[in-house]
C-alpha cells in the first residue's frame, strides 16, 4: 500500500494500518483486504511454483524470512525502496499488458527485484 488505510485480516486476526506498507502473505494463509476510501496501491499476487522458484532455486533461503511466514513492512517517509517498489510494479504491469517476446521472463526478473527491495526493506 503506497498511502492509506486497510483493514487487514491474516487468518482469523485482524489489525488497522495506515500509512506506506509492504505485505507479504505466504500460500496457505487465510487472508482479507478492506482498503478505505482514498487508499492507494497495489495487490501483487504471484503464483505458488513461481515463487517456490524464486525461493528455491534462483536465491536458495535467501527470501526465506519474507516468504515463509506473513510479514507486515512499514517504509519511512520519502523511502527510496517504496519509490523503487513502485516503479518496478509499474513495469510488471506494462509487461503484463504485452505480447512480444520475453514478456514472461521479463516479469519474472522485475518479480525478483521486488522481491528483493522487500528483502532489504525487511
Amino acid at each position: 500500500m503506497y498511502n492509506g488505510e486497510l483493514e487487514l485480516t491474516l487468518d482469523e486476526k485482524k489489525d488497522s494500518i495506515s500509512g506506506s506498507y509492504a505485505i507479504t502473505i505466504p500460500p496457505g494463509i487465510v487472508h482479507g483486504f478492506r482498503f478505505m476510501p482514498g487508499a492507494e496501491g497495489v495487490v501483487l499476487s504471484i503464483a505458488d511454483p513461481l515463487l517456490a522458484y524464486q525461493k528455491n532455486q534462483v536465491s536458495p533461503g535467501y527470501f526465506g524470512d519474507i516468504l515463509d511466514h506473513p510479514q507486515v513492512m512499514n517504509f519511512s517517509q520519502k523511502n527510496v525502496l517504496l519509490t523503487q517498489l513502485v516503479q518496478y510494479l509499474s513495469l510488471i504491469k506494462g509487461e503484463s499488458e504485452r505480447t512480444d517476446a520475453g514478456y514472461q521472463l521479463m516479469q519474472e526478473w522485475l518479480i525478483q527485484m521486488v522481491l528483493m527491495s522487500l528483502k532489504r526493506l525487511y
